[in-house]
Formats: C-alpha cells, structure tokens, sequence
C-alpha cells in the first residue's frame, strides 16, 4: 500500500485510542493495511531482483506519495500547535505505521544485503496482496475515505 494511505490511517487510530496504544496499533496497521487489503504501489521487489535496482518511474511515484505523506503529517502537526505532546503523537504514530517500509530502505538503495534484512524484504514481498492498478488504487482510496470518516467524527 502506498504510504499515505499508512499515514492517513495512523492519524486516524492516534485520534481513536490513547498514544501508547495508538503507536502500537498503527506499526500493526502496516501490516493489516499491506496483508489484507489488495492495492496496487510500485514493485520495488521485482525490479529490484529483475534489474538490480529500482526503475525511475517506481522511485518518482514513491517520492511523490512521500511527499504527500509529509505534507498530511506536517499539516496535522501545525493543527495541533502549540500542544507539543499531540504534535510528537502525530510524528511518533506515522513514524510507526511507516518503520516496516523505512526498514527496506537500505536493502533496495544502499546495497545492504544482510540475511535478516533479505528475509524480511522477501517475506513483505511474498505476503503483500496485490491488485492490478485500477482495484488497488480503488482500495486505496477507500482505505482514505474511511480514514478521513473517522477523522471527522
């Protein structure tokens, strides 16, 4: 899934239950998100072992919904100005629904091929369910809706 869908989602369960609860819940949210609901991202995975690196387009799509994630997480950051322990929330709760994609990082771009790190990539990829780019994007924006739904109540 792409990574805004994971913020908007980690936003929505920090609103939802206590912060210590909500950290935890949105690092699960990531692999819920990614294991059940079939959605269509880039395949950093099969290029990668295709090609030996990540094709542009892939890391021009990534960047962008980087970028948008960024943008949302700043956004709910500045709402919640000057209560500081609700903007690091915000921070903490995306931080943690993204570490399971941030811990591929440097398997895809820095060569690091550590046997723990090969394994987990492998087990991401082979547990992700997938959909062709009209359903998975469809999902996706569901997967959106439905976390603004909650935003809003």
């Amino acid at each position: 899934m792409l990574t805004f869908p994971h913020s908007l989602v980690a936003l929505a369960i920090f609103k939802l239950f206590p912060p210590g609860s909500a950290f935890f819940l949105a690092f699960i949210s990531h692999f819920v998100l990614d294991f059940c609901v079939p959605h269509w991202n880039p395949h950093f995975y099969t290029e990668f072992h295709q090609d030996k690196k990540v094709s542009t387009p892939s890391i021009k799509i990534a960047f962008i919904d980087s970028l948008a994630s960024g943008f949302l997480t700043l956004f709910f950051v500045l709402q919640a100005f000057p209560n500081w322990s609700k903007m690091a929330g915000y921070i903490l709760v995306v931080f943690f629904a993204l570490l399971p994609d941030l811990i591929e990082i440097p398997y895809y771009f820095f060569g690091c091929q550590q046997k723990w790190l090969k394994t987990y990539v492998r087990f991401e990829h082979q547990h992700q369910a997938s959909a062709n780019v009209f359903w998975g994007s469809l999902t996706q924006v569901v997967t959106i809706l439905a976390a603004i739904r909650l935003l809003l109540l």
